[in-house]
């Protein structure tokens, strides 16, 4: 498994699939528009979609909320979850598209995501030194990304 930046096609596909709301901050604030997670065996890309602390929603639950995307060549799967501290970090994870991905690969991949994002920054940081990303913020990447490509089209 390797981290690897996303390009627009793979944006435009997330955004379609995630359909982020410009009035709800919630629905874009952790979209991750710049890096996923590629298993080079099997092609599927993941990154995570929405996240929201324990902390903050005050329920009492003992986890945060999470939802990932899964793309494969041609189909585009969301997946929520739910991550646990301490202890094991996610619990009864399904592949909601077993033939590509098995539930253990899957798991694989939510694991190395969580456990090795310092290498996803530092990919992101990398791109906006580079001026790939030029005209763009890296704190407000998806706000941005999204009102220039997706906000302002409707």
């Amino acid at each position: 498994m390797k981290w690897i930046l996303l390009d627009d096609k793979l944006r435009k596909r997330i955004i379609k699939k995630v359909k982020p709301q410009k009035d709800d901050f919630l629905s874009y604030q952790n979209l991750n528009l710049l890096t996923g997670v590629l298993d080079e065996e099997s092609g599927v890309i993941l990154t995570k979609t929405y996240a929201l602390s324990e902390g903050l929603k005050r329920c009492g639950n003992d986890f945060d909320d999470a939802a990932y995307i899964i793309l494969t060549k041609h189909l585009s799967f969301l997946l929520t979850c739910g991550e646990y501290f301490p202890g094991e970090r996610f619990r009864n994870i399904k592949s909601p598209c077993p033939t590509v991905i098995s539930d253990s690969r899957l798991l694989e991949m939510l694991n190395f995501y969580s456990d090795n994002w310092k290498v996803g920054y530092e990919l992101k940081k990398q791109a906006f030194e580079s001026g790939e990303l030029s005209g763009y913020k890296s704190y407000h990447f998806p706000e941005q990304y999204l009102e220039k490509n997706y906000f302002g089209e409707k």
